[in-house]
């Protein structure tokens, strides 16, 4: 098992995070926007923190902004707490949220019917990280188990098939079949190609 170093958070960003959040306050904080590469300073109204693959994110509203952002600790250059009241949606509910998929990188909006065979030994190990609580083992035969579930198009679907790697084959939708497909293909023409050899370093 290879453990990845989650990366380095501020203490001065922990300190105050965790103090907004818990006397539910504002927070003012300047913000490494990964995309843009600039830093840009917000008044966040903080909802939750959440940790998911070893990274801590901040569940906020940003501004005078409705939808729910998620915001990487390790992002912000510095963090301040208001004696202003954070500002809460009404009815928001953190678990109700990650229970929606709150926290998946949506492709589509669109739910969709996966259908896939996996080893019945990697469906007992993934038992309990299941990509839908609506999931539904169909039927086992030979070396393979078929579930079936409706789960969100998103990118965390997408890596939690691909961590499966060869013991698991997607079967529909076809869009996504021939998603993986290609990237398979892909990866064994890479493979079967003479490798490059980088000279020694000194």
């Amino acid at each position: 098992y290879l453990a990845l170093t989650p990366p380095a958070i501020e203490a001065r960003v922990q300190k105050q995070v965790a103090l907004a959040l818990v006397q539910g306050y504002q927070l003012k904080i300047k913000y490494r926007s990964r995309s843009k590469g600039r830093t840009s300073e917000w008044i966040v109204h903080p909802l939750g923190l959440i940790v998911t693959e070893g990274i801590c994110y901040l569940v906020a509203t940003v501004e005078n902004y409705t939808d729910v952002r998620h915001l990487a600790l390790h992002r912000m250059a510095s963090a301040a707490t208001l004696e202003a009241t954070a500002r809460r949606p009404k009815g928001f509910s953190l678990r109700a949220y990650l229970a929606a998929g709150g926290m998946e990188v949506r492709k589509t909006d669109t739910p969709f019917a996966l259908r896939i065979r996996i080893r019945p030994e990697r469906a007992v190990q993934r038992e309990e990280a299941r990509p839908s609580a609506n999931q539904e083992k169909i039927r086992r035969y030979g070396q393979w188990t078929e579930v079936r579930a409706t789960v969100p198009d998103s990118l965390q679907l997408r890596w939690w098939l691909r961590s499966i790697g060869p013991d698991l084959e997607v079967l529909e939708p076809e869009s996504l079949r021939e998603e993986f497909r290609d990237a398979a293909l892909a990866a064994a023409a890479m493979y079967q190609t003479e490798r490059t050899h980088s000279p020694h370093l000194v």
